[in-house]
């Protein structure tokens, strides 16, 4: 129980870096245009 619920918070905070990652990368490539 204890390591599913781990295994799920990994996931989820994998899940949430990799959404920052992309929204940054996003961003990125917005200001590089807008220039």
């Amino acid at each position: 129980m204890y390591a599913r619920k781990n295994w799920y918070d990994h996931t989820e905070t994998m899940e949430g870096f990799l959404l920052s990652k992309r929204k940054f990368m996003t961003q990125n490539i917005t200001q590089t245009l807008k220039r």
